[in-house]
């Protein structure tokens, strides 16, 4: 029989692989808005290509909110086929099936910036990384692996 104290323990080291990742994600985002400020310089052509640029970063949201749980229910649900509800299946027994779909959620939450990046080098304009940047952070924060997360993932 598990040792009930060592359960908490063992899903806290579950969590650290994904955590680590999201934690390297964020510091590839505040990493663009470097080099973007090492990099461009002021002036260049209008807004256009910008405006492209804010269409893509907003499909790439919406992807990262419904793509993952497409990916993460049809896994889940072939392991609910097993006889097992929800509810039954352990922080360690979910990782491993939804590690992908955070993963993707994940990267392309940081396309969010990666645009805002690009729109920076393509518009010579400081200014046009930033809203990028602060939506690809904010969505990164708002993406943290905590079980609850792992367990809305899941559908429950």
């Amino acid at each position: 029989m598990p040792d009930p104290q060592s359960a908490p323990i063992a899903e806290s080291q579950a969590l650290m692989i994904p955590r680590v990742l999201w934690g390297s994600l964020i510091m590839s985002q505040v990493a663009y808005l470097a080099v973007a400020h090492v990099s461009v310089r002021a002036g260049g052509p209008g807004p256009s290509f910008v405006q492209i640029l804010v269409g893509a970063a907003i499909m790439s949201a919406l992807a990262a909110y419904f793509l993952p749980r497409v990916i993460a229910h049809a896994a889940v649900k072939q392991r609910l086929t097993e006889g097992r509800t929800l509810a039954e299946l352990s922080l360690t027994d979910l990782l491993p099936l939804l590690f992908a779909p955070l993963l993707v959620r994940w990267a392309l939450i940081e396309s969010i910036s990666v645009f805002g990046l690009v729109a920076a080098f393509m518009s010579n304009d400081l200014q046009a990384q930033y809203p990028f940047a602060a939506a690809g952070i904010l969505g990164m924060l708002l993406n943290f692996p905590s079980e609850s997360k792992v367990r809305d993932l899941a559908g429950g």
